[in-house]
This record gives structure tokens, C-alpha cells and sequence, in this order.
């Protein structure tokens, strides 16, 4: 199990919130209709108050490119992994970060996993 930095902020009105980048893949430029421009495939597992309450976790996979990121809604991975009705404290939201991240090389082989089964459909019609 490979270990992942995490960086744990404080916003003012969501509260606390913990990230983890995981780079995937390079992606080249005109390779995706809806990521013209290319950039790093980055995992993002994220851990924040939920809208009702509660903390969550979920993973997203997006673009970076020149400190730009982008994802398409419906189009790209996306997961919730965890959730729990705790407060959204810096303990509660770092140790479910943490259990999180237990998973995530399982995550990150799904989301590869994702993006061969969608960049499939590409290669056939080349």
C-alpha cells in the first residue's frame, strides 16, 4: 500500500476538509472531446461536510493543467466512499480521510479500470 500526502484545511463556511491527489496518467491534447487541451488525470479522494450533515468521502478523477482543474459532470469517475453522521470536526474528518485511504488502491485500479473501458469505444472507430 502505497502512502499518499494529505492536506487538512480549514474554510470558513464548509469547515474542515482533507485531499488527496493520486496522478493517474498524462493525457494528450485532443485525445478526449470533453478535455481538449490534455493535462495530468488526477484522483482526488476528498473529505468534507456533507450538504444534510455529516462528513463524507468521495473520489473524483480530473484534469490538471496549468494549476487549471477541470472534470466533466457525468463523464468523468466519480465515487462516494464513506460517510458518517459525525460533526464536521479536524479529528472526525482526518480519521475518516484516513480509513478512506485505506482503499485507495482499489480506487485508483477502478478508476484506471473506468477510463480503458471508456477510452475503448475511441480506439475501435481509429
Amino acid at each position: 500500500m502505497e502512502q499518499h500526502q494529505v492536506h487538512i484545511t480549514k474554510f470558513p463556511r464548509t469547515g474542515w476538509k482533507a485531499l488527496t491527489k493520486i496522478e493517474l496518467c498524462q493525457v494528450a491534447p485532443g485525445s478526449e472531446p470533453l478535455h481538449r487541451e490534455g493535462g495530468m488525470r488526477v484522483l482526488r479522494i476528498e473529505t468534507s461536510k456533507g450538504t444534510k450533515g455529516g462528513i463524507y468521502t468521495s473520489a473524483l478523477v480530473c484534469l490538471e493543467r496549468d494549476g487549471m482543474t477541470t472534470w466533466a459532470i457525468g463523464s468523468d469517475f466519480h465515487k462516494r466512499i464513506a460517510a458518517s453522521p459525525s460533526r464536521c470536526t479536524e479529528r472526525s474528518v482526518s480519521d475518516l480521510h484516513s480509513e478512506s485511504l485505506k482503499q485507495a488502491d482499489a480506487i485508483v485500479a477502478e478508476a484506471r479500470a473506468y477510463y480503458e473501458a471508456k477510452d475503448q469505444p475511441q480506439r475501435r472507430a481509429a
